[in-house]
């Protein structure tokens, strides 16, 4: 149980407010507990402050927690009643209480195994390799395609658990064959800092591995493979499988989302964040090299924003921002359509043992938005959980709390988004240890 907050928090924020693009940074100054002045899952808070800019509706386009959602503020319970590993159906027009209009064979509803916290009830399941959801109907209509015109700006924040990290999956047919047989799970030695886990014999007879350490191709070429507790061992192939015999596969390009605009993918917006690398094709942009590992086992908190008048795209994961990638303008479609979640997954040809959770998808068409951060300052902070808005003006915010992964113990903080994207840098304190925090006087000159 969290404990009572004072109905007023005053923070001191820094003075030196900046510019970025023509917004000025938030400055969130009070808040208040509207529920009882308790802060708890679901507690309404109301954020006084200026400069949060104008955000026509308050309501994300979709919020999706997987055993209900919020479409544009209203609520959707349709997965509840969905049980617990049944596989999920795409949203037509005779099931227009569906969220998702497409997705792949295997993906399910999770109701039990690896919940993020303990507010959560569910979440998505995404099972083995090019395994995905897409085109939210909230968005895009019953085909998912049918998008507002020139929408300028797109965020998608969604929380990921893979079983295994996507760029260090590889699967290998040996020319030499295999002295024993290997044990799922257990830890395989290669040389000095290379080593990894034996994941299993897929339906092809080919063995996956997981491959720790600097394992470029380069250097596994020719290798030998011993498992730490089998005995068993082989010798990593010396050539590229294409698709069929003897040789290796590498961790190849893994789609986390895709974002489109036409629903042929050969006109507009057609953009790509792999493991590896950004793309944005039909433009003369050259791949944006960017790593992106997630290690496996974890939950992680990806975040994209996608600029469509400045034609800048920006990613996060943990709140560690990426350097921006700039594309060619002239593939947006003007006048047209507005780009949207093509899909949301793990869309590659490697990963025949993956299992990809997924939680709390937010998606909207505004930078504008509110997080908790655990630390003081925006940029020193490394857990974060977002809120959902009811209410929006340039000085007043209303938010429905989502707790998440925090508990009574942690200090946490308030982040507005202005419509840049761009946060107070200071955060507005919520929870101050076990005692409550007195109020803090501030004469601003």
């Amino acid at each position: 149980m969290y404990r009572s907050l004072a109905l007023s928090i005053v923070l001191a924020t820094s003075l030196g407010v900046s510019v970025v693009a023509g917004a000025a940074t938030p400055k969130p100054t009070q808040v208040s507990v509207m529920s009882g002045g308790q802060l708890a899952q679901g507690a309404t808070l109301r954020i006084y402050g200026g400069d949060f800019g104008a955000k026509s509706q308050a309501s994300p386009v979709l919020f999706d927690f997987a055993s209900h959602a919020f479409e544009g503020g209203e609520r959707n319970s349709v997965m509840s009643s969905v049980d617990h590993g049944m596989l999920i159906h795409e949203a037509i027009e005779s099931l227009e209480d569906r969220i998702w209009v497409a997705m792949t064979k295997n993906a399910r509803i999770n109701h039990q195994d690896n919940l993020r916290h303990e507010h959560s009830g569910s979440s998505y399941l995404l099972q083995g390799e090019n395994t995905w959801l897409g085109r939210p109907k909230a968005y895009g209509g019953v085909t998912g395609w049918d998008t507002p015109t020139d929408d300028q700006q797109l965020y998608v924040g969604w929380w990921v658990n893979m079983k295994y990290d996507p760029t260090k999956y590889w699967r290998i047919s040996p020319s030499t064959g295999v002295e024993g047989t290997f044990s799922p799970g257990e830890r395989v030695e290669l040389v000095d800092d290379i080593y990894g886990t034996f994941i299993g014999y897929d339906d092809e007879g080919l063995l996956n591995f997981e491959i720790f350490g600097t394992g470029i191709s380069s250097r596994l070429e020719g290798l030998p493979i011993v498992g730490a507790k089998s005995g068993a061992s082989t010798i990593f192939p010396e050539s590229f499988r294409a698709g069929t015999g003897f040789g290796y596969e590498t961790p190849g390009s893994q789609k986390y989302i895709r974002i489109w605009e036409d629903s042929s993918g050969k006109e507009g917006l057609r953009y790509s964040w792999t493991q590896m690398h950004q793309t944005v094709s039909l433009s003369s942009n050259s791949p944006h090299w960017v790593g992106s590992p997630l290690e496996g086992g974890e939950w992680h908190f990806l975040e994209l924003q996608v600029d469509s008048k400045n034609a800048v795209i920006r990613t996060a994961i943990n709140g560690e921002w990426h350097p921006e990638f700039r594309f060619d303008k002239s593939v947006i479609l003007e006048g047209r359509l507005s780009p949207t979640i093509a899909l949301i997954g793990l869309n590659g040809k490697s990963g025949k043992f993956q299992d990809v959770y997924i939680d709390e998808i937010y998606m909207d068409n505004s930078f504008n938005r509110v997080l908790i951060g655990n630390k003081g300052t925006y940029d020193e902070s490394d857990k974060f959980e977002i809120q959902r808005p009811l209410r929006w003006s340039d000085s007043e915010v209303v938010v429905e709390t989502n707790l998440g992964q925090f508990g009574p113990q942690d200090d946490l903080y308030l982040y507005v988004f202005n419509s840049e994207g761009e946060p107070n840098a200071e955060g507005l304190l919520l929870v101050d240890g076990m005692a409550p925090p007195g109020r803090i006087e501030l004469n601003v000159q």
